[in-house]
């Protein structure tokens, strides 16, 4: 087994929690509340924002300039996100912002931005790559399956596309490739994924909760 498809079996303990909580099921039942998603929505412009950061810290320890290409691209698709997925619910009449931040942005942002900038190149690739690799999991996951209610369907299907798809394929190459020209980092890259797996489930549940600092 190659170590992407090690590393997701390996997880599935928290991936599947992740599809299972109250967040994620009302959002695909369509019971979520305006005010709850929009608060996501918010939190998760912020953290697209330090994403684009992280790439960019990432670009920086590039060894190559194929790899600083893609770590360019990929700072770029961070924005390409919010035009796409982003944009279409900030204009919605029930969208507004409550201007306070949730515990678990700051910690996911800090997390993120921390090993991107001081972990090996390898180590710091892996702390990001949950959020990526989740969201198309979801998107592919729940769009399988039949809307009783559309209100949310466009996030779900948005974060599936053939583009959103083939561009994580890239990035779980880049992750293969890695861990397989660094052996020895291997189980830290595990222990970071993991660790953002985790950051996952309270970036959703903070928004659910409606907490903030």
């Amino acid at each position: 087994m190659n170590f992407c498809n090690q590393l997701w079996e390996e997880n599935q303990d928290i991936i599947q929690k992740i599809v299972s909580m109250d967040f994620i099921q009302d959002m695909f039942e369509g019971s979520l509340a305006d005010e709850k998603f929009y608060y996501y929505i918010e939190q998760d412009i912020h953290y697209l924002n330090d994403y684009a950061r992280a790439n960019a810290y990432l670009m920086a320890k590039s060894e190559n300039t194929e790899q600083l290409k893609f770590f360019l691209e990929s700072t770029d698709a961070s924005f390409k996100e919010q035009e796409r997925v982003h944009g279409h619910y900030t204009v919605q009449p029930a969208y507004s912002q409550k201007n306070t931040l949730t515990p678990a942005f700051k910690n996911y942002s800090n997390f993120i931005l921390y090993n991107t900038a001081s972990k090996a190149l390898p180590v710091g690739y892996a702390s990001i790559m949950a959020c990526p690799w989740l969201y198309v999991y979801l998107g592919e996951y729940f769009s399988a399956k039949k809307f009783d209610n559309t209100k949310y369907q466009y996030w779900f299907e948005a974060n599936c596309t053939i583009e959103v798809q083939d561009w994580l394929q890239k990035q779980k190459q880049y992750l293969e490739n890695f861990a397989q020209d660094y052996p020895s980092y291997q189980e830290e890259m595990k222990k970071l994924f993991r660790e953002a797996l985790f950051l996952e489930y309270n970036f959703w549940n903070d928004a659910y909760l409606l907490k903030n600092i």
